[in-house]
């Protein structure tokens, strides 16, 4: 019976641990906002937050985590998570949710139970993230063919570069949803005063995104030789609708 009640707390505990984790992800965030804004304040809170983010930086530039956290986080940027929520998902995902696995079973099943459960704990999670991230860039490289279709319309309306893909981020995420926040992280930075080569490298720098990847090399070209893009882009679409008939 005493173990049951153990098994009981342990499995709360890990109910209330990723419960709390979104949570201290927007207090962190806010935290960050208020020190910006008020570089003086040094309050316990903001203090507390930043240790645990340090701690986060820490644990993924490891040795035993490096090369796999930079997969992981390349695989959930393609789905539209970044910096921060990458590090918080990786983190529940591929660890915590393994390790209380570990822990529960270890009390209620045998040991040849617990191994293979273990196993499957920590492998699932880093397939089912692979598995998505391939699932996006598939997606992403149609509605790629969508984005240079828009592109090309607006471009030739008169539109530049920078007020097309707003007008595209406002009112084309029904069209786009999976790419639509590659676009939205490129108009960011653009407000920020980023450069737009580099705001376009940002928005293109998944390679296996092949239409995308030829639209930003494009657009990039447009705007250091000054070449009209019209013919380019249409080209680009015949080419990758080829493709993808050839797949069928």
């Amino acid at each position: 019976m005493p173990n049951y009640f153990y098994l009981i707390s342990v499995t709360l505990a890990t109910i209330s641990l990723f419960l709390l984790i979104p949570e201290l992800r927007l207090s962190l965030l806010k935290a960050k906002i208020l020190s910006r804004l008020n570089k003086s304040a040094s309050d316990d809170k903001h203090i507390f937050f930043t240790l645990i983010q340090s701690g986060l930086d820490a644990f993924t530039s490891c040795k035993v985590v490096r090369n796999e956290y930079s997969e992981m986080r390349e695989a959930l940027e393609t789905t539209g998570r970044y910096s921060t929520n990458a590090q918080y998902l990786y983190l529940l995902s591929c660890w915590l949710l393994p390790i209380s696995v570990v822990v529960v079973s270890s009390f209620v099943s045998s040991a040849l139970t617990v191994i293979l459960l273990s196993s499957t704990a920590f492998i699932f999670p880093r397939k089912i993230i692979r598995g998505m991230a391939k699932k996006t860039e598939r997606i992403q490289n149609l509605e790629a063919i969508q984005l240079c279709q828009i592109t090309r319309m607006l471009l030739e309306a008169g539109l530049s570069l920078e007020r097309a893909l707003r007008l595209i981020a406002a009112q084309s995420q029904p069209v786009m949803p999976n790419l639509i926040s590659k676009v939205n992280r490129y108009n960011r930075m653009m407000e920020s005063g980023a450069e737009r080569t580099l705001a376009l490298s940002e928005m293109g720098k998944n390679p296996r995104v092949i239409v995308l990847r030829s639209y930003v090399n494009l657009m990039k070209q447009s705007s250091s030789l000054g070449s009209k893009i019209s013919d380019s882009l249409l080209q680009i679409v015949v080419e990758a609708q080829h493709s993808e008939l050839n797949k069928i």
